[in-house]
């Protein structure tokens, strides 16, 4: 994917370079663009441009331009074929479903998209956002015009009078993430999902919103029901997404249920490739490889340096606005190496920890001898959940406490029952785009033809079905992954080492087994050593790596005057008096938080 910006005022060429410096970051980037009296738009994508394209209808004076992507079966594909439409084939699709349908298109809309459709008969130009928000969008509104982009930095590039939000600042730091709709910017501001919104000269207007979460767990289902219906729900959405016509697939492949549901429902897994990302060859790689290899896929694995993250922290930063965490950038160094593979779609398992496993419940964790084990509880409402909480020094500390609390308002917190559980988590996740790991996700569908796969309106709506019971500890999701992953159901989850259809003792054995081995050996179960910046799973002990790294001490102690006044208003104190090392015992959580919006700072400089 890659970005839009939609205005009506007029942009110069100097200004639209400047815009598309924002929607663009790779060499694979290609451009669209609209000028007219009324309406300009700045198209990147960097996917086949044959489906993806804007398209046209000029008998009827439609023009539709899709920033993401939807999802279709091959029959309605097959819709988009039409002599009069000029262009790309799902644009071409939106143009005949809307000539067809109206405003009722939105029914039928799937995926992960903003779309504009320019209608010049009824003198009206239309955006639609997606139903759960996979997708982000922000607009800005002034006397004389109005800008909509999927990249809030994009306006600061021809917009000049606007200020900092530092209420939306101070609650990122504090919670790894901020209430809808605010931004950094406070006239800036981000779209409702499963929205209809008119644009006019000088505003937008919401029409509708086109759908809602609803929870429909009430109708009782059994647990045997769900997991067939989740396990056809998985393979139907994979499959929209890998059909044959659609070019190559790519799928970021680890070793627990989530990668492996996508290997599994593929069109064809063996003309899958996949990648996995690594320090050493550890039981994660080893497991993802074997996973691989049972459908005949071939693996790739990518091995991270040792700097990985603080060599691409700057550019991370600059890719995901400074509004999440470097952190969760984990393809930004590979970006270059991916490129040269060609892929046209690619895959993944993100979002099925907060759709199908539970992690935006208040949870308290199962114990045995006063020690954690890898299963939860439902608990009562705590702002902090599945993100750290950090702590502040002055009036921010109050301020973003109460603003997060907002997304709460019409919810009774006092209540502790499933319905009150699954408002909270509709909450915290509508839209999507506002949960703290975000970045990793923004990161792709700025940079790499990157489909959300958990997107999809079949999974909606078991998410929407299964009680938060039985998502807790993803209980349904792990069993329907089992039913359809035939050919790797005895290939265990290195989360837990156990096969997908163990029940909680089983798992617990396998737990403690490993808990026992690591504890005598100091070893994980394939000999790989864990007393240093190496995990067991895919990613690197970030504390370990922060009192090691010369790049992230460099990082955070140059160029500090930019970001100091602002982070010593936030926090009430000097964070620079703090050296990296000091950081990664004080709070871990809060310096990375700063490190990325202090770098998004120096890129970003008003």
């Amino acid at each position: 994917m890659a970005g839009l910006y939609i205005t009506t005022k007029t942009i110069n060429d100097e200004e639209a370079a400047k815009i598309f410096s924002t929607l663009a970051f790779t060499d694979l980037d290609w451009k669209s663009e609209l000028k007219e009296e009324k309406l300009n738009f700045i198209l990147s994508r960097v996917d086949k441009k044959n489906i993806w394209a804007p398209a046209q209808n000029d008998d009827e004076q439609i023009q539709v331009c899709l920033s993401g992507r939807i999802a279709l079966d091959k029959v309605e594909w097959n819709k988009g074929l039409n002599g009069n439409n000029k262009g790309g084939l799902a644009c071409s699709y939106i143009i005949n479903e809307y000539l067809d349908k109206g405003l009722q298109i939105t029914n039928e809309l799937n995926g992960t998209y903003l779309i504009l459709i320019i209608d010049k008969k009824k003198q009206q130009n239309l955006l639609i956002t997606d139903k759960m928000g996979f997708y982000p969008a922000f607009y800005f509104i002034c006397s004389e015009f109005i800008s909509i982009t999927t990249n809030f930095d994009s306006i600061t590039k021809v917009v000049s009078n606007i200020n900092y939000d530092l209420d939306t600042m101070a609650e990122m730091l504090k919670f790894g993430y901020s209430v809808h709709p605010n931004t950094y910017f406070k006239e800036i501001k981000q779209l409702d999902p499963a929205s209809i919104y008119a644009i006019t000269k000088n505003g937008i207007r919401k029409l509708k919103q086109y759908w809602e979460l609803q929870p429909k767990f009430e109708f009782k289902q059994s647990k045997k029901e769900l997991i067939t219906d989740l396990s056809y729900a998985i393979k139907n959405a994979v499959k929209k997404r890998t059909q044959e016509f659609l070019g190559s697939t790519g799928l970021f492949l680890s070793a627990g249920a989530d990668s492996r549901s996508i290997l599994s429902g593929a069109e064809n897994p063996s003309k899958v490739i996949s990648f996995t990302f690594f320090d050493v060859q550890n039981n994660e790689y080893n497991l993802a490889k074997r996973i691989a290899e049972a459908y005949n896929s071939q693996h790739i694995g990518l091995k991270r340096d040792p700097e990985y993250y603080g060599l691409g922290a700057k550019f991370a930063a600059k890719v995901i606005s400074g509004l999440w965490n470097i952190t969760d950038a984990h393809y930004t160094n590979f970006l270059l190496t991916l490129n040269k593979y060609n892929i046209d779609n690619y895959l993944s398992g993100c979002f099925a920890d907060f759709l199908f496993k539970g992690i935006a419940f208040n949870r308290k964790p199962v114990k045995l001898f006063n020690k954690n084990l890898p299963f939860y509880e439902l608990d009562s409402f705590k702002q902090e959940w599945y993100f750290h909480v950090s702590e502040f020094f002055s009036k921010y500390n109050n301020l973003a406490q109460k603003r997060n609390l907002s997304a709460y308002q019409d919810i009774d917190l006092n209540l502790n029952n499933e319905l009150t559980q699954w408002k909270i988590e509709k909450a915290r996740l509508s839209p999507i785009s506002r949960e703290a790991t975000f970045g990793s996700r923004q990161f792709l569908l700025r940079t790499l033809p990157w489909d959300p796969v958990l997107a999809d309106n079949d999974l909606l709506e078991m998410f929407q079905k299964i009680p938060p019971r039985w998502k807790i500890n993803g209980v349904v999701w792990k069993k329907a992954v089992y039913q359809i992953a035939s050919e790797v159901r005895n290939i265990v989850d290195n989360n837990n080492l156990a096969p997908l259809n163990y029940n909680k003792f089983g798992v617990t054995i396998k737990f403690c087994e490993g808990i026992l081995r690591r504890k005598i050996t100091g070893k994980d179960v394939d000999g790989t050593s864990l007393n240093t910046v190496i995990t067991r799973g895919s990613w690197p002990n970030l504390y370990y790596y922060l009192k090691s790294s010369k790049i992230l001490n460099d990082l955070w102690s140059n160029n500090t005057v930019i970001s100091v006044e602002i982070f010593n208003e936030i926090l009430g104190y000097n964070p620079y008096d703090y050296s990296t090392i000091e950081w990664a015992d004080k709070d871990i959580n809060l310096f990375f938080r700063l490190l990325t919006l202090k770098l998004w700072l120096e890129s970003n400089r008003l």
